[in-house]
């Protein structure tokens, strides 16, 4: 059993791989590389965002199995989570309004553009921002 799982989580991985390296050209001949450029810059937060939240979550998870025994678990676990909600909404606003500010420095400095306006990339990564 555990054989046939590690070799389809093997393949999985394989295909996985195996369509990023076929369908990377497609995306690069439809798009052009300024937009696929963007796409790649967003899917770069995105992995570092992954990369917070994965450091943030055991804890919350330790905390709540930790919490879950003691008579007042329930009110502990909502102060806990109200306090997480808290700084994430904090940070959300913080990288949202950098965004908004550093967008067009971003737009004429970060990238190379040639077909795509500054105006158009700094509105994109303003949309990144908020998302």
């Amino acid at each position: 059993m555990i054989f046939r799982n590690t070799i389809a989580n093997y393949i999985g991985q394989f295909y996985v791989i195996f369509i990023g390296i076929v369908v990377t050209p497609l995306f690069l001949d439809v798009l052009g590389p300024e937009q696929y450029g963007l796409i790649a810059f967003y899917t770069v937060l995105q992995a570092w965002m992954s990369f917070f939240d994965a450091a943030i979550s055991p804890v919350i998870g330790r905390e709540i199995a930790v919490i879950k025994e003691r008579r007042s678990g329930y009110l502990e676990f909502s102060k806990l989570l109200a306090s997480f909600e808290f700084i994430f909404f904090v940070l959300a606003v913080i990288f949202s309004a950098i965004f908004f500010l550093l967008s067009p420095y971003l737009a004429s400095h970060w990238f190379n553009l040639v077909r795509l306006s500054p105006e158009t990339v700094a509105t994109s990564l303003q949309i990144i921002g908020v998302t």
